[in-house]
């Protein structure tokens, strides 16, 4: 939205939000690499068994997804 970019994949928008955001340094690398895990691990709970779920790593991971979506508000806050 603030870079006038689009995407018809789920795929094409991480690697446009890696390279406009998180590689410029506006997003942290680690939120990054975050949002790429989670998708992968979402593409592959369609697709295979997912073992038992660990409730501390979801705790943490819900945190930082809370985080990237205060960070991208942020981003778009300051563009307006």
């Amino acid at each position: 939205m603030t870079k006038d970019i689009t995407s018809s994949k789920h795929s094409g928008v991480i690697a446009l939000f890696n390279r406009h955001f998180v590689k410029t340094g506006i997003i942290p690398i680690e939120l990054g690499k975050f949002y790429s895990r989670v998708f992968d691990q979402r593409q592959e709970s369609d697709y295979a068994y997912i073992p038992e779920i660990d409730q501390q790593q979801i705790n943490r991971d819900i945190e930082t997804a809370e985080e990237l979506i205060r960070q991208i508000k942020a981003v778009i806050a300051e563009s307006s």
